[in-house]
């Protein structure tokens, strides 16, 4: 007999939880459309700032033309 109550209270806690899923079904969409939006948002960012790094790094790595300091002639 216990061994029928325990199937019995799975069989009821999967239901419950099917059904608790259901009803969330619509706010778990929401969410994870929500957390793409932020994720796009972000790799946008990323990207602009990479493009923006490497800019930076070939202006720099670019050769300075010597100019006399002052006072001195070259």
């Amino acid at each position: 007999m216990s061994r029928e109550l325990i199937e019995l209270g799975a069989i009821i806690r999967k239901r419950q939880t099917a059904q608790a899923l259901k009803r969330l079904e619509p706010e778990l969409k929401n969410i994870r459309a929500d957390y793409e939006r932020q994720i796009g948002i972000l790799s946008a960012e990323v990207k602009r700032l990479r493009e923006e790094n490497a800019a930076l790094k070939s202006q720099r790595a670019a050769p300075k033309q010597a100019t006399p300091r002052k006072g001195r002639t070259k």
